[in-house]
């Protein structure tokens, strides 16, 4: 494949993969494929741009050849002022690409010292929402490897999904309920307070009001 060819290409899969995303109707879609700058663009519409502390550009690419935001696990993250429009009730969905370092390390939390749904907050890619009780779903990430995660809530039936490159990883039921959330919470990308950080490259994040279903994680996943 030539060199005019292979950008083509990536160009193509690049449009492709955020024109999926779009067509679901995020809250907040960050592509984290910015290049340059201290401000993760929000490319939902509803002006949601994050604020980068400590993380880099240009330590890891994505699958399709873009720069990557790259995590030290240390003290690197992004946070998003707080905002209503994150903190959905009847359902929620999370979309992201990552690259982990190691099996361990949260991806994103709406979390502030309390918290309400967080991924990966014990260590690994949990997912778990406060819904007058708790559930939560196991995973492992494989360390080094670009993999497509999407976490599903739905109040109506307490049922929350984790699906891992397009496959169901694991399911988790509580009792049926919204989603409750405390006062002053913030997303972060990257952190959960008093728990973990994540080591590693993140794409992609997306949030979403809906429960997202199996095909959409295989077409998410592409």
């Amino acid at each position: 494949m030539d060199t005019a060819t292979l950008v083509w290409y990536r160009r193509k899969r690049r449009a492709t993969r955020a024109s999926r995303i779009l067509a679901r109707t995020p809250l907040g879609y960050w592509t984290l494929q910015d290049g340059s700058g201290s401000t993760a663009l929000d490319s939902s519409g509803n002006g949601l741009d994050g604020s980068i502390t400590g993380a880099s550009w240009g330590i890891q690419t994505g699958t399709d050849g873009t720069p990557a935001l790259y995590f030290d696990g240390v003290n690197d993250l992004v946070i998003m002022d707080e905002t209503a429009i994150l903190q959905p009730t009847t359902a929620l969905s999370v979309s992201l690409w990552a690259r982990a370092e190691a099996a361990t390390g949260c991806v994103l939390s709406m979390d502030d010292g309390s918290w309400s749904y967080a991924y990966g907050g014990f260590g690994f890619p949990t997912f778990q929402v406060q819904n007058g009780g708790s559930v939560s779903t196991a995973g492992s990430f494989t360390a080094e490897v670009w993999e497509h995660w999407l976490w599903t809530y739905s109040a109506a039936t307490g049922e929350l999904n984790v699906y891992r490159n397009g496959a169901l990883e694991d399911t988790g039921t509580s009792t049926p309920g919204n989603i409750t959330y405390a006062a002053g919470l913030r997303l972060r990308i990257a952190r959960r307070v008093g728990h973990s950080w994540f080591a590693g490259a993140l794409q992609h994040v997306a949030i979403f009001g809906t429960e997202l279903t199996l095909a959409d994680a295989a077409a998410l996943a592409i």
